[in-house]
């Protein structure tokens, strides 16, 4: 038997809806093994995970990683820091940095800049171009995505329509997804008056109501209705715009969706107690929207937990509710936050792992991950879930020190993080070098 590079053993893995003992053998950053311990392969380093569970690492679809002119925010190594010390082992970047990545000379800038700073593997998403043949050069260049900010007014689209044709063309042929920030900017420009207001945080949801959202998610099921083109709905946050997935989802167009730890654990009630630092674009909802989309993640009408990690200086943030930047972090609370739902019933192991690792890799075309699978990449993380913590902002690895999760309690803990074959976190200390991650790019899946 071929001698593997590490092994890791006593490990419980989910196969099927079972756990089973079990452990996995590496090589050339792939799984090359999983069995018993007997049965796996010797090899040079061999890790005891004494019993833990090991799932495969956790896939970010929507990270601002920031850098270029933004890295006093975030940069490519402090964000993925941020990502190895959460489970997360995979992080698909957005494009509003600055400069934003809107065409294929940005998009390998970004790629080049970050190759040896990355402690996570890092795709890129790109602006949806004006031109479709800088679309097509953002495809050939491997992008992972493309984003399209529905609040912003240079997309001066027929909004009771669908999308324009020409610029979605490129994207039917390649089968990369068109993500969508489902919001409209009308109320935005028409109502300035509460920006003057007493009361901040109430002309903020105001302006924000979901049929803003609602709105927004009805031309996008029009639009892939009738191009065809996936489409992707970013952080769903309303009940309202669950309802229109779910029709859609029913009458067969390809629409997939995701929401984030805060739209599902936290609600308006929180933006009143933590005011900017709980500002985020879409808003916190009511209880009603919340409940609403636990059911719908358990249900399958969501597809993906993201953590929309969009961090900002702590100096920003203190500013007045109105001029305080919109984002919050959270590549280092998701996981444990998700796995603290499971401790308590609300959300099954086979969901949490469908929602954070399978479905993003499916949906983006991330092949070699989301599984822990013979012919895998290693990408693994090991969690021990009688660990308990109180989440403090202060030991974040991101350059954002700041969470309206703060001081919340969680169960279920990552204690190893691997990273291609290489373990790169461990009890919370980051324990590999930058350059581990890979770039990686859309490949179409049969």
């Amino acid at each position: 038997m071929k001698k593997a590079e590490l092994r890791v053993i006593n490990s419980k893995i989910l196969v099927g809806d079972k756990l089973v003992e079990a452990g996995v053998a590496i090589s050339e950053g792939r799984i090359v093994k999983v069995a018993k311990e007997p049965h796996l392969p010797p090899a040079g380093e061999t890790i005891n995970s004494q019993g833990m569970l090991m799932i495969p690492g956790v896939v970010d679809a929507h990270v601002h990683l920031r850098d270029m002119n933004l890295s006093h925010e975030e940069d490519f190594s402090s964000g993925t820091e941020a990502a190895i010390s959460g489970g997360v082992t995979t992080v698909l970047d957005m494009p509003n940095t600055s400069p934003p990545t809107t065409n294929a000379e940005r998009l390998k800038e970004k790629m080049s800049k970050a190759t040896n700073m990355v402690y996570s593997n890092v795709g890129f998403f790109g602006a949806l171009p004006m031109d479709p043949n800088e679309t097509s050069s953002m495809i050939d260049e491997g992008v992972i995505g493309f984003k399209l900010y529905l609040n912003d007014p240079q997309y001066e689209f027929q909004y009771d329509k669908v999308l324009p044709v020409n610029l979605l063309k490129p994207l039917l042929s390649s089968g990369i997804p068109l993500a969508v920030h489902a919001e409209f900017p009308q109320k935005q420009e028409e109502d300035t008056s509460w920006k003057s207001t007493e009361n901040e945080i109430e002309s903020f949801l105001r302006i924000h109501d979901p049929q803003i959202e609602t709105g927004a998610i009805s031309m996008c099921i029009r639009t892939t209705r009738k191009l065809g083109v996936h489409i992707h709905v970013c952080h769903l946050s309303t009940e309202s715009g669950l309802g229109i997935i779910s029709e859609g989802k029913v009458s067969g167009v390809p629409v997939t969706a995701e929401t984030t730890p805060h739209h599902l654990l936290l609600s308006d009630r929180q933006l009143q107690d933590f005011g900017s630092y709980a500002k985020m674009v879409p808003p916190l909802r009511t209880l009603r929207d919340t409940r609403s989309l636990m059911k719908g993640l358990t249900t399958g009408i969501i597809d993906i937990i993201a953590s929309d990690h969009a961090p900002h200086t702590n100096e920003e943030k203190e500013r007045r509710f109105t001029e305080a930047p919109s984002g919050i972090p959270g590549l280092e609370t998701m996981l444990s936050l998700i796995l603290t739902e499971m401790s308590e019933g609300r959300i099954t192991l086979r969901r949490l792992l469908e929602t954070m690792s399978e479905n993003p890799s499916n949906i983006f075309g991330l092949r070699g991950k989301g599984k822990i699978a013979e012919g895998y990449d290693a990408d693994i993380v090991v969690v021990d879930l009688q660990k308990e913590k109180t989440i403090r902002s202060r030991d974040f690895h991101s350059k954002a020190k700041y969470t309206p999760f703060e001081g919340r309690e969680v169960k279920g803990v990552p204690v190893l993080t691997i990273v291609n074959g290489t373990p790169v976190m461990q009890d919370g200390e980051i324990i590999g070098n930058p350059g581990v991650g890979k770039i990686v790019k859309h490949v179409a899946l049969a």
